[in-house]
């Protein structure tokens, strides 16, 4: 679907990166803070954006990922996932509900590195 609205705009970059930025994109990452994802998943998210991202450049197989992103305008996924946990843990610790900030102060006292405490 994203091929083909990108193939039918008259500004196929404009309404390549519109598109998925905001529509694929956000529906992709909702909750991502608060679902476990390993390193194998996350590259995996990111060898199909990098193919999107060949799609609305029309680059070749050969063009550098370095090249598509900076010409989109783009951040790694791994950037996007610990973007999102910090989000998740600033609203909790902003918000007002005192259960889930025990919880997250316990997970982050069950993680603490020995040697790195104040």
């Amino acid at each position: 679907m994203t091929h083909g609205i990108i193939c039918k705009s008259v500004n196929r970059i404009l309404i390549g990166k519109t598109y998925w930025k905001c529509v694929i994109l956000p529906s992709l990452l909702q909750n991502i803070g608060i679902i476990k994802f390993n390193q194998k998943e996350i590259s995996k998210l990111q060898t199909i954006e990098n193919g999107v991202y060949r799609k609305i450049l029309e680059g070749r197989d050969n063009t550098p990922i370095s090249v598509l992103r900076g010409e989109i305008g783009s951040s790694l996924m791994e950037t996007r996932f610990i973007e999102s946990k910090l989000l998740m843990a600033k609203s909790i610790i902003e918000g007002e509900n005192e259960l889930t900030k025990k919880i997250l102060a316990k997970v982050r006292e069950d993680r603490k590195i020995p040697g790195t405490t104040k």
